[in-house]
């Protein structure tokens, strides 16, 4: 309950601050939105009208006087111009009053007198006061929806009263319930859903009243319905853009409020996730992950937890030992966001040919409270004690990647949504450079750009090996002969080199790996797949300097090979 407190005092007061700090503007805005919803309602209406006019003989008998002494094309005419006067309106009003609140964010911004705050800040103003608005004038329209249906329809009134009771708690809960999971669009789907069974409510009322109680004309019938399926369509866009404007409550108050200070937003939210890693929260739900193993656990202090550092936001690790077997596990926790991490690691695990990855195998893979989940086995190894094992460690396991068998359907699979480095590469791809190179500089862009279909041509002969970008100290595990990565939400693949730095010490462990690998392979076209992924790795970084300095190289290696 505090949380809705909360977040109604929230809204209440936005809406009190932007109609007090510019009342003229605030006002008009409210009223020509009230205009131009009412305008676009009749302006949709109307030519629905005139079309079933089109298909009856006669003046239909509920048409009102004086309209039912006009003739039937008459009729037609007059409603298709009133149609056109309301759209008419209502692209007038709308403009108008993106006009008013245009002017009042500019002014109230410029009273809060506060600097800059973030990217698109102006959008996300314009945007937040324009729900507001558009909140408020649906709110005012329902009222009078109600007052009209009220009186020419009690019956009707009272069973929407009777939904907006019953539907505002459940809409409060749904709330809640997004926020926590942080899922708007679970919200929003509930809400829509909510508004759709409030109108086939009405419908069924109606057609009852009609056949077995005393329902009043059909004219003031379909005026009726038509008002209640308008105004359930505005509760639900008022609720759905009010929850919105609240899930951005910190920028949209720093905006609007001068006492507010945006703190640090950069630092990822994981509120459920982080609860269910606390040392108490893991009591509850551990057993029932280790039951995946079948280890044999007679005491819960035979179990011995260590928190690893995966390198990825919101996807967490923990290293888990029993102490009286020796086996051990990893748990690995990835948050909502994060599922496609967990799924496509999965996807490489139980591959074929995937008991010959430096990797654990994998246990299980679900959800844990709606998060997913990947467990897998690590019996024999633990996390590095010494991290000058690394270099030498990491060393081996990108050789290992190398002679790694890629299965057919996984690499036809992931080949179908990625393209290769020599796919990537086109004359755009340099031109970039022209804007940073100097005259002997626009020379070697020149040159290579001669070049580019035999370089692509060579660049394709290239095997195909896997890639795991996440392999560091934290994320690998060893023991006495080998060592095992545990982080492969990431991996791809690529031509070998492209995985490989320009570094002297990369350059020297690429044609090591060629070397211990025995592959038949030029070491100075793997040595130009390195330099032209790091090429397309400052260019996607905007360092054309440091991209600049990578063409030498390269022309140096293809000169070597004979590629001119």
């Amino acid at each position: 309950m505090q949380d809705q407190s909360s977040f109604f005092n929230w809204i209440s007061k936005l809406s009190v601050r932007l109609l007090q700090s510019t009342p003229a503007y605030s006002y008009t805005a409210i009223f020509l939105s009230l205009v131009s919803q009412a305008a676009l309602m009749v302006g949709t209406l109307l030519p629905i009208k005139v079309v079933m006019l089109l298909g009856t003989p006669d003046v239909p008998a509920y048409i009102p006087t004086p309209f039912d002494q006009l003739s039937k094309d008459s009729l037609i005419l007059l409603l298709t111009l009133v149609a056109v006067a309301m759209f008419t309106v209502y692209l007038a009003s709308d403009k108008l009053c993106a006009q008013c609140i245009h002017k009042s964010c500019d002014k109230i911004v410029r009273q809060t007198g506060k600097v800059i705050l973030f990217e698109n800040q102006e959008e996300l103003a314009k945007n937040a006061y324009q729900k507001i608005v558009t909140s408020i004038a649906g709110i005012l329209f329902n009222g009078l929806v109600f007052v009209v249906v009220g009186i020419i329809y009690p019956g009707l009134f009272l069973l929407l009263t009777a939904v907006v009771f019953v539907s505002a708690p459940i809409a409060r809960w749904l709330l809640n319930k997004s926020r926590r999971q942080r899922k708007p669009a679970i919200y929003n789907r509930a809400v829509q859903n909510l508004g759709t069974i409030s109108f086939l409510l009405s419908f069924a009322f109606i057609v009852v009243d009609h056949l077995y109680l005393s329902a009043p004309s059909i004219l003031l019938t379909i005026i009726a319905l038509i008002l209640s399926r308008q105004a359930s369509s505005k509760f639900c866009a008022a609720a759905i853009d009010l929850a919105d404007i609240a899930n951005k409550r910190e920028k949209v108050s720093a905006i609007f409020f001068e006492e507010h200070i945006l703190f640090n937003t950069s630092i990822p939210h994981q509120d459920s996730l982080a609860s269910m890693l606390t040392f108490e929260a893991r009591e509850n739900w551990l057993p029932e992950i280790l039951a995946k193993t079948q280890w044999q656990i007679d005491d819960r202090y035979q179990i011995s937890t260590k928190w690893l550092q995966t390198n990825v936001a919101n996807v967490f690790a923990l290293w888990i030992k029993n102490n009286a077997t020796e086996q051990s596990c990893i748990i690995k926790l990835f948050d909502s966001n994060k599922k496609a991490l967990a799924q496509h690691e999965a996807s490489l695990l139980v591959s074929a040919s995937a008991d010959c990855l430096p990797a654990p195998d994998l246990i299980y893979t679900g959800s844990l409270n709606g998060l997913p989940i990947n467990l897998l086995k690590t019996d024999g190894f633990s996390p590095l004690t010494d991290q000058e094992q690394f270099a030498e460690l990491a060393t081996a396991i990108k050789e290992k990647l190398v002679l790694w068998p890629v299965p057919d359907e996984l690499r036809s699979a992931y080949l179908k949504a990625h393209p290769l480095l020599w796919q990537k590469l086109d004359m755009t791809t340099f031109e970039q450079l022209v804007i940073a190179a100097d005259a002997n500089e626009q020379t070697l862009i020149t040159q290579i750009q001669q070049r580019l279909p035999k370089i692509k041509s060579a660049l394709a002969t290239l095997p195909v090996c896997l890639h795991n970008p996440n392999i560091a100290p934290h994320t690998v595990l060893a023991n006495e002969q080998s060592a095992l990565a545990y982080q492969w939400g990431q991996w791809g693949m690529d031509i070998l080199g492209s995985q490989y730095p320009t570094t002297p010490y990369g350059q020297k462990c690429l044609r090591s790996a060629i070397d211990n690998a025995n592959l038949d392979v030029n070491v100075a076209l793997a040595e130009i797949a390195s330099y032209l992924a790091s090429l397309l790795l400052h260019l996607s970084q905007q360092r054309y300097l440091d991209a600049l300095d990578l063409l030498p190289p390269v022309l140096e290696r293809l000169d070597e090979l004979s590629i001119s």
